[in-house]
């Protein structure tokens, strides 16, 4: 996970890094799908990235107020991506990951 300061920076450039990142997956992915996340109650606006098959990264993500901070973060295992061995770990994570970003607030 990793969190930048907005301040002086330009939203688009990280958020459209972030795109480019997980989209390098696509040669070896089967599928990209692209969940928003929409919270305004909290200021909490980003996307998830759920990758599917034997690539690199199972799961990215970004968040942001869209004024002052911007959360990304992916999921890696330090092993030859195998979906149907790491399904059960990706599933475990991918549980964790969508729970912090539904229970996350700016302070």
């Amino acid at each position: 996970m990793t969190y930048k300061s907005l301040e002086n920076m330009n939203l688009a450039n990280f958020s459209e890094d972030v795109r480019k990142i997980v989209y390098k997956h696509s040669v070896i992915a089967d599928d990209i799908i692209e969940l928003p996340v929409y919270r305004p109650e909290s200021d909490v606006y980003g996307f998830i990235y759920d990758i599917k098959g034997n690539a690199a990264s199972s799961v990215n993500f970004y968040i942001t107020d869209s004024i002052s901070g911007f959360v990304n973060g992916s999921l890696y295992f330090n092993v030859q991506p195998n979906i149907d061995s790491l399904a059960p770990a990706v599933d475990f994570f991918e549980k964790d990951i969508i729970h912090l970003i539904n229970s996350f607030e700016w302070e």
